[in-house]
């Protein structure tokens, strides 16, 4: 498991035992009492946490808005809710060390392709 999936785990598992508090949310529908790191849909909870943060930042799509614009809006609606204002900013983090990862994961792939024409040369 990557470190982007184990932060999404360990920040879906915060969002999983707030949802009494987010009745109007969308859902989270992954158990987080029977699953463990080694068996999480993390594709599932991608998405659903996705829908979620959008849901608390009151917008359609968090993945369609500038950072700057989504670190605006939790900074209007949650300055005064630190233990929401730190969820919403960890999955924040979650999303950025994916892209982190999905950027080294694609240069590995640009020199081994390199590599690869330089062989058959």
């Amino acid at each position: 498991m990557t470190n982007s999936q184990t932060l999404l785990f360990q920040i879906y598992k915060k969002f999983y035992q707030q949802r009494s508090v987010l009745q109007t949310a969308p859902a989270l529908t992954i158990n987080m009492d029977s699953v463990s790191v080694e068996n999480f849909d993390v594709e599932t909870a991608d998405k659903e946490l996705a829908k979620m943060i959008s849901f608390l930042l009151g917008i359609q799509d968090v993945a369609q808005i500038p950072w700057e614009e989504a670190l605006s809006l939790v900074e209007k609606y949650y300055k005064n809710q630190p233990q929401w204002n730190k969820l919403i900013l960890d999955y924040f983090s979650y999303v950025l060390e994916k892209e982190k990862e999905q950027l080294a994961q694609e240069q590995i792939d640009l020199l081994k392709e390199v590599l690869n024409n330089l062989e058959e040369e």
